[in-house]
């Protein structure tokens, strides 16, 4: 019985290995990939700049937008697989204070800037500040807003309050919405509509994955006026806060 017991205890630790090693040869990959896809696709991207700066003819400018937006997604592909990599193998990520209007901001007037967003009425209101990691919130704030950028045919409102215990930013803008067979899906991976060619990617699944990381909850909800509502709530003065990658594994 013993020895059953001691061949037992090495298989299983044999088992143990290999799912190790196949996990640290996904995160390898994953990085690996992400990291050799970006230097091409900012190369390519700043071609098309220069080409969109020298052409004057409309339907030429519009297919370069095209192409310079699709480059965009790829670009956030890759660097989603980039953050998905590092959170499946960092035990646990650094802690400090985060201005959640800084980060909004700044994301905010970055991406009013791109192609064909010029005539987007954005307006920021509020402040709060929460204990956690400032990477993966700016990542995740982010990833909502591009998403209503992306959808807004005139309008994104973002919202910023807070409470004695929490932390919410709410993110409106006046575009489609979600389909309703995905409002339920929305967060997660690759997620499509059967009747629509739209879905999701790994924006809103990474991002549940760091608000959840920090005991946060993530809400995406339609207007009833029209457009989405997407909803971080995030817990206030958390300092036993400890990131670990548990909640993305399971996505």
């Amino acid at each position: 019985t013993t020895a059953e017991i001691h061949q037992l205890i090495e298989r299983l630790n044999s088992l143990v290995g290999r799912v190790h090693e196949s996990r640290e040869r996904e995160r390898a990959f994953l990085e690996d990939a992400s990291h050799d896809l970006r230097t091409p696709i900012a190369v390519a991207r700043a071609e098309l700049d220069l080409a969109r700066g020298r052409t004057f003819e409309p339907e030429t400018r519009q297919a370069l937008d095209s192409a310079i937006e699709e480059l965009d997604r790829l670009d956030r592909l890759a660097a989603d697989l980039l953050i998905l990599a590092r959170m499946r193998v960092e035990p646990e990520r650094p802690v400090e204070e985060v201005h959640l209007g800084h980060l909004v901001r700044r994301a905010a007037a970055r991406l009013v800037r791109g192609p064909g967003r010029q005539h987007l009425s954005v307006t920021v209101e509020g402040q709060a500040e929460v204990k956690g990691d400032p990477l993966t919130l700016d990542r995740a704030i982010d990833n909502v807003l591009t998403n209503a950028f992306r959808h807004a045919s005139a309008s994104v409102a973002i919202d910023i309050t807070h409470s004695q215990h929490l932390a919410c930013i709410r993110i409106c803008d006046d575009g489609p919405g979600f389909p309703e067979p995905m409002l339920e899906r929305a967060t997660e991976r690759f997620t499509r509509d059967p009747g629509n060619t739209e879905g999701t990617g790994l924006g809103l699944a990474i991002t549940a994955a760091i608000v959840e990381a920090h005991r946060g909850v993530l809400e995406c909800a339609n207007r009833p006026e029209g457009g989405a509502i997407v909803t971080l709530q995030l817990p206030l003065g958390e300092q036993d806060l400890v990131l670990s990658s548990t909640p993305i594994v399971g996505r």
